[in-house]
């Protein structure tokens, strides 16, 4: 962390290591500083739609609590963290496609560790729709991430 702010060089915050049932990860968007560049996940991590399905049931109890979403579908639970990214106070949001579009794990990018089956997703023709573009550009806009 020393070293981090020693350079000026932003920080890395991985949403998906934020929700442990004891509520003291660093991850979690309260403790971030500006310089800060918040990811839902990365192209080592599961998908969120997959992630969330899959975490242990006290850790996703946490983050029903966190972000207030009991209600929320489960088929749209990806857009509840979105937006958390999104509102946070991170320089720059970072959203894999795979996790605009609610993908499991079939969309998963990469398995560290592991060969032969990573670096095969592929965004397939008319997945990214028009609607949904609309509703990325209304996010971004609402959380002045629009420059």
């Amino acid at each position: 962390m020393k070293l981090v702010e020693d350079t000026g060089f932003p920080g890395m915050k991985v949403l998906e290591f934020a929700f442990s049932a004891d509520g003291q990860s660093t991850y979690l968007p309260y403790h971030y500083k500006e310089n800060c560049v918040v990811y839902t996940g990365t192209h080592d991590n599961d998908t969120l739609q997959s992630w969330y399905e899959n975490m242990p049931s006290w850790d996703r109890d946490f983050s029903i609590r966190y972000l207030g979403n009991g209600r929320t579908e489960r088929k749209e639970i990806h857009w509840d963290f979105i937006r958390l990214a999104m509102a946070s106070v991170a320089k720059l949001a970072v959203i894999p496609m795979q996790d605009y579009l609610g993908l499991g794990r079939e969309a998963r990018m990469n398995e560290p560790s592991t060969l032969g089956l990573n670096w095969k997703w592929r965004l397939l023709p008319g997945e990214f729709t028009h609607d949904l573009a609309g509703r990325c550009r209304d996010m971004a806009w609402v959380f002045g991430r629009c420059r």
